[in-house]
């Protein structure tokens, strides 16, 4: 298996397996329907492999978390000479729905007093579904404009939900935090 060299620091601080974007054998059918959806605007950029006791997965963890996996894409057009929006979405499994929701439950009632320690200043959208919670993360280089039409096409396309408005099986932290 060909690793990519993350960076030694990198490696040491997060514990991150990376892969090539060509090695397709580790892009299960979620991540490869992510970058269908967004393959006209954004590129896939890496796949990360995350150990479930990593800093990543804090106020995600759970005895019944059994795998993460960070999918990072850039656009494919620079807002401005070197600079390209970036965004990531990472998975994390369950082993039951059941399980999924009580860690859903209490990161959504733990906001906003743990906010900063859970999330990055950054748009955040967490969504649950099936044994599955998703977080959107997206810089603050994202208009609210183009964060609303990011995580719209993420919430219909990516996911298959039927709106974006109304959904109580989410939550959003915008740029800047709560």
């Amino acid at each position: 298996m060909n690793m990519k060299t993350c960076g030694t620091i990198f490696t040491l601080l997060f514990g991150l397996m990376c892969f090539e974007k060509s090695q397709s054998q580790v892009i299960d059918t979620i991540t490869e329907k992510f970058k269908n959806v967004f393959s006209k605007e954004y590129s896939l950029d890496m796949i990360y492999q995350i150990p479930v006791n990593n800093s990543v997965t804090k106020g995600f963890e759970s005895t019944a978390l059994k795998d993460v996996r960070l999918v990072a894409f850039k656009s494919l057009k620079e807002i401005q000479k070197n600079t390209r929006l970036a965004f990531k979405v990472v998975v994390y499994t369950y082993k039951s729905t059941h399980e999924a929701n009580n860690t859903f439950q209490v990161l959504r009632t733990s906001l906003p007093s743990q906010s900063d320690l859970l999330f990055s200043k950054d748009w955040n959208l967490v969504v649950i579904k099936d044994n599955y919670l998703y977080k959107l993360n997206g810089g603050c280089l994202y208009s609210q404009q183009a964060w609303n039409e990011l995580k719209t096409m993420f919430l219909k396309n990516a996911l298959a939900l039927k709106t974006n408005t109304g959904i109580t099986n989410s939550f959003e932290i915008p740029c800047g935090g709560l």
